[in-house]
Order: C-alpha cells, then structure tokens, then sequence
C-alpha cells in the first residue's frame, strides 16, 4: 500500500505475520475448522443418499368370499288369474240388470235376468209331451204282453207279436226323448238368470233393460269379469338371468308406482316352454294375493326377483372393475405391494357389488381408490379398509 507521504505501508492483521506463521495455537485452530466443515458435508451427503421418496398411500381391500342372494329387477305387467267374458246361452229380452257397474260380486250372484215366459211355456209343454209319450208307451206295453199271451193259443201271428214289441219299444225310447226334452226346456228356463261364474270384479255392462240378447254369433258380450285375487304378475326374464337363479328359491317382491313395497311376496309358479327368438326372453309368472284389491290389472310394476338360497362368491364393488378393449380387470397389489393388472371375468351384478367368477382369489388385495393414478409396477403404500 502507498501512504500519503510516499511510504509503502504492509497490511496489518490479527496477528503479527511471524506469529501466524509459526504459532502452533493458529494451526490447530484451522485443523478443527476444517475437519468441522468435511464432517458436515459428510453428513449431508449421507442423510441424502439415504432418503427415499415418499410413496403414494392407496386404499385397498383383500378378498374374500361371502353369502350373496342374487337379486335382480324386472318390469312386470299385473294380470288376472280369469278374466271371464259374460254372454248369454239363451236368446232374450234383458228384463233386470242386477250389479253395480265396477263392483266385487261373489260366484253365483246373478248378473242379469232375461224374459222367462217363453221358456216357462216351453218347459210346461215339454212337461205334457212327456205324460203323453209315458201313456203312449204303457199301452204299447199292455199290448205286447196281451199279444204274448194269445200267441200262446196260436190266436196271434208271431209276427203280430214282433210288431207289438217293435211299437212297446219306440214307445220307450218316445218317452226317454220327451224326459230329454223337458230337461232341455228346464235348463233354458235357468239360462234366463245369468249368474257370475268366479268370485271377482265385474266391469261395464254393455246392455240395458229391454235389449235382445241372443246366442248365434256374433255373441253379444254383457259384461267382463276378473278374478282379483291372486292375481298374476307376469314379467320377462333373459336366459341369462334364469340360468343364474334357481326357480324354486327365487322369491319376488313388488314395488308400486306409488313408491310403496307390496307388503306380501311370492315365488314363480310358470315358466313358459320356449325363449322368444325376437328378444332372448322368456316369459316368467307368479301368483299374489289381492285380498284388498290393491293390485289391479293392466297396471305395471317393478319386480325385484331374490335367489334366497345364499351362496359364498366373490364380489368386489362395481367402481374398482376398470374395462378396456381386452376386457374388465382390476388393480391389485402383490407381495412386495407393486401395482399389477388383473385381468377379471365378472358375474352378475348384486346391488353395488360384482361378482367376479374368475380372476381373483380369496385374501388377494384389491386397490379401490386413485385408480387412474397407478400404473403398474408402482411400489404403493396400502390403507387397508378398516384400517384407522
């Protein structure tokens, strides 16, 4: 350094230069510093060489089997068990109309009356033509007994006693005929009340007090009837589905328009012969009790079908079964808790749950959550389900 009065000046430290050079204090001093500073640098690089990155946590479930009852959902339509067609099996004037349009008459109630003096007339001279064909046969009787009595004496001809049995004969089978006659009068006579034949309700009339009604076609119909109880539900099954239920255990439950669960159940009591070509369906039935009326024909209902005989399947939920081009499959985590794709082939569904019948065993470990985060061979961290 220069001074101001032209002297060069030395830098001035610490210490003395002689002593920083020679003192062993200083020396020491500057060891500690650097072996503190290389053990820090050591240190460092180590803790980093042993950190790893965080794993990504997944939740998951292990597999295991438990009872499932396949349950299934179908529309039904409500039918009768009979649905009856009223005519008449006598022609006549319809004298009274004995129901309320829409109301439940009971088996035997008559429906409707028709003009019964023709068929009084008729059943009174059938009743004559019999008393008649009776005389007419006793003494056709009386002569053949008399002829067989002279022919005896030769005071007859055996063919005068052949022609007397001949007319005892048609005299019977005059009588049986007038017999049949007066019971065909009697019954068109009762064919003039017009009863319901089933228990039921009965719809609109179609005649009034005073039309013709007759038997030759075209038949006037006079009224319908239905039987309401049971009724029939009938609904459309796909082989499909009635090959994974067993008829016998399958139990049905309706659900109503209005929301409401039919409190009464039932079980199919007809499965039809053949699978409709058109649709891959087969027609299913089952029979439930109407005892208030409550299920009325024509209306449709939602049926929901449940095989009551429990099985032990594997079932995992809908959301965690992924789909592509090769198929359904899901992500599952292996020993070492690396991802890894499952291929899957599921069974029917159950509420929210798929069944799987291949692809998965009991107690592998199925990952349910941030599904299109992983990729396989990704080491995760499982949260098992159940777990805090």
């Amino acid at each position: 350094m220069i001074c101001l009065n032209g002297e060069t000046l030395k830098p001035v430290g610490l210490f003395p230069e002689g002593i920083m050079q020679n003192n062993p204090m200083r020396q020491s001093l500057s060891a500690i510093a650097l072996g503190i500073v290389v053990f820090s640098a050591t240190v460092s690089t180590a803790a980093n060489a042993s950190a790893k990155p965080t794993l990504p946590v997944v939740p998951a479930m292990e597999v295991a089997s438990m009872p499932v009852n396949f349950e299934k959902s179908y529309v039904g339509r409500i039918t009768p068990v009979d649905h009856v067609r009223i005519v008449t099996k006598v022609p006549g004037e319809v004298k009274t109309v004995n129901f309320k349009e829409g109301s439940f008459v009971e088996a035997g109630d008559v429906l409707f009356t028709l003009d019964a003096e023709p068929y009084e007339v008729a059943l009174e001279a059938a009743k004559a033509a019999l008393q008649g064909a009776i005389a007419q046969h006793e003494n056709a009787v009386l002569t053949l007994n008399r002829s067989e009595e002279l022919i005896k004496r030769k005071a007859v001809s055996e063919q005068q006693v052949l022609d007397h049995r001949a007319a005892a004969r048609i005299a019977a089978a005059n009588v049986a005929k007038a017999r049949a006659a007066g019971k065909a009068a009697a019954l068109e006579l009762r064919y003039t009340k017009i009863i319901a034949p089933v228990s039921g309700r009965v719809g609109s009339r179609n005649v009034s007090v005073g039309d013709l009604v007759g038997n030759e076609p075209p038949v006037t119909v006079l009224t319908e009837m239905m039987v309401m109880d049971p009724v029939n539900v009938v609904m459309s099954v796909s082989e499909k589905d009635l090959l994974n239920a067993t008829i016998e255990h399958t139990e049905l439950e309706l659900k109503l328009a209005n929301g409401d669960v039919y409190p009464k159940v039932a079980k199919v009591d007809f499965v039809d012969n053949s699978v409709s070509i058109n649709s891959g369906t087969i027609k299913v039935r089952a029979s439930f009790p109407n005892p208030e009326g409550k299920l009325v024909p024509g209306l449709f209902t939602t049926v929901k079908a449940t095989d009551i005989r429990a099985r032990n399947l594997i079932s995992i939920p809908q959301r965690v079964v992924m789909e592509n081009q090769s198929g359904r499959y899901v992500y599952v985590a292996d020993a070492d808790n690396k991802v890894a794709i499952r291929p899957v082939t599921t069974g029917p569904r159950i509420g929210v749950q798929w069944v799987i019948n291949e692809g998965l065993e009991q107690g592998d470990v199925v990952l349910t959550s941030n599904l299109q985060l992983l990729r396989p061979g990704q080491e995760v961290t499982l949260k098992m389900a159940g777990d805090a």
